[in-house]
């Protein structure tokens, strides 16, 4: 029986997985990237289809996407190890010090290359960034002296690269926040001036834009919520208060849209499907007094089992698509180890010890397992409606006109693709952003 095939069967069980079924997940995972790593340990070629980065960054994501995940398991903050089934703390810190040490290191083989003109890269440095804050009690000294230097000097090279206006801010505000916080240069200034940037795309409700004047976004969650979570666990009070204002505001919306069936699906990306907790399980992790830590790990549940039932895990990696591999859905940006963004509602999670009642408590039911629902959804005039007796939630939107469907490659598109080596992605965004409405058990592009 493979790995992957294990895990996904204890995910069915009745009272839903526990801390060991997360465990070993990673640890399925681990596997996957090991099978396949580079010599030099910084990355690995992952099966799937390609992304229009080249070969490093998706390289680089199979390594930088799990190593939070990783660091997790050993995360200084509480002060707590643990092993992943079949890998012992040394040997998992031994995967993450040999590959942070050669991937920025400028002589390597494997080395990601420079942060200072931006690119894919840039985004993945903030997720080593989190592996160092994470293992910052142990990390650091396991490196050595000169590999801290190559660390040191490559992530600052990333604080003043220019962007996109949009998330991507969050990439150069972790790193100047992380930086700044473990002692190796000052770089607060331009953490706060990313911030300031951040703050602009605000939706209300807690809730972001894709940029100042972009459409709601399904990386509210996953991207926004997950690294402006980080970012107040690393600035701690010298955070601006509204970050934590908006998670606050954030964790009902959120909660709402998940249940047994998944969650209405919108946006883009949507091969992080089981990343939409991340909102709640940052808010267990910070230790929220207004959310029960129960209610994230009911939300994270749902989401992972749901998922994995469908075909979300196969051959210890993450599936590009959404009910299992599609690659219609694969946007032009993604990779075959980008859907490891997933574990963001994982990591908050294994960041904490099995004591801990996130893991100790019963999980508690979401609120479509409770009753039926219409709440709103931030300040956005859409409504979120929860149908107890089914388990489907339904995302009602303020668009107007008829629903646009998801257009998929006709046979020639098709032809054309495979000849010059890429995949072929009509535009779609109408279908993703635009429709009346969006439901969990029948996603959009099934229309």
């Amino acid at each position: 029986m493979s790995g992957s095939r294990h895990v996904t069967e204890r995910f069915a069980t009745p009272d839903g997985p526990g801390r060991d079924v997360y465990l070993a997940l990673t640890a399925d995972l681990l596997d996957g990237f090991l099978e396949a790593a580079r010599p030099e340990g910084s990355g690995a070629d992952l099966p799937g289809w390609p992304s229009g980065n080249g070969r490093r960054a998706d390289r680089m994501e199979a390594f930088s996407r799990l190593a939070p995940a990783l660091a997790a398991v050993h995360a200084s903050r509480v002060g707590h190890d643990a092993s992943l089934p079949g890998h012992d703390a040394d040997g998992v810190r031994a995967v993450l010090v040999r590959g942070i040490a050669a991937g920025t290191d400028p002589a390597s083989p494997g080395y990601w290359g420079p942060l200072q003109d931006g690119g894919q890269v840039l985004c993945e440095a903030s997720d080593i960034a989190l592996t160092l804050w994470l293992g910052r009690d142990w990390l650091p000294d396991a490196l050595g002296a000169e590999a801290r230097t190559h660390l040191a000097d490559w992530l600052a090279g990333g604080i003043g690269a220019p962007v996109e206006d949009n998330n991507w801010h969050l990439f150069p505000a972790t790193l100047a926040a992380v930086l700044t916080r473990i002692g190796w240069g000052d770089h607060a200034a331009e953490a706060d001036l990313r911030l300031a940037r951040i703050a602009l795309f605000r939706a209300g409700g807690g809730l972001y834009r894709d940029g100042p004047e972009g459409p709601v976004d399904s990386y509210s969650a996953w991207g926004f919520a997950y690294n402006l979570g980080f970012l107040e666990d690393v600035l701690g009070a010298e955070a601006p208060g509204w970050i934590a204002e908006d998670r606050h505001a954030a964790a009902p919306a959120w909660a709402h849209m998940i249940g047994p069936k998944g969650w209405p699906a919108f946006g883009r990306s949507l091969h992080y499907r089981m990343g939409l907790s991340a909102p709640l399980s940052m808010g267990a992790m910070l230790g929220d007094p207004g959310l029960a830590p129960g209610l994230a790990r009911r939300a994270a549940d749902a989401l992972w089992s749901h998922f994995a039932a469908k075909g979300a895990l196969k051959g210890r990696r993450l599936t590009q698509g959404y009910w299992g591999d599609d690659p219609d859905l694969v946007e032009g940006y993604s990779g075959p180890a980008s859907p490891l963004w997933s574990l963001r509602s994982l990591i908050p999670l294994l960041a904490l010890p099995a004591s801990h009642a996130v893991w100790a408590a019963p999980p508690v039911p979401l609120p479509v397992e409770q009753d039926d629902y219409e709440v709103p959804f931030g300040e956005t005039g859409w409504r979120i409606v929860g149908e107890h007796a089914s388990g489907r939630v339904t995302l009602v939107t303020t668009n107007e006109g008829p629903d646009r469907p998801f257009r998929r490659p006709g046979p020639l598109e098709k032809l054309k693709a495979r000849f010059r080596g890429t995949l072929y992605r009509p535009d779609n965004d109408a279908a993703r952003y635009g429709r009346a409405r969006y439901v969990s058990d029948r996603p959009f592009f099934l229309d």
